[in-house]
């Protein structure tokens, strides 16, 4: 399964990375469900196909694409959150 990186609404200053089950397609810009802890929060999708440092079994999976469209533009969503 390819890997997306997806910034959430935390107060954590990072990205989070999870699997995207064949099945699914998504653009960066795109708003996505995910499993956080014990809930699940929307993202949106940051990067397509990092360098992830974790191995895929660590991962979880996305649990939803909310749009076919990016709600962002590619350059708005390569501007979130951190460095």
């Amino acid at each position: 399964m390819p890997v997306i990186r997806v910034a959430l609404p935390v107060p954590l200053r990072q990205h989070f990375d999870y699997l995207l089950p064949d099945n699914i397609q998504v653009s960066q810009g795109c708003r996505v469900r995910v499993p956080f802890g014990k809930r699940e929060l929307v993202g949106v999708v940051w990067q397509l196909a990092p360098d992830s440092p974790y191995e895929q079994t660590q991962l979880k999976a996305v649990s939803a694409v909310l749009e076919s469209s990016p709600v962002l533009s590619e350059r708005l969503a390569s501007r979130l959150c951190c460095s």
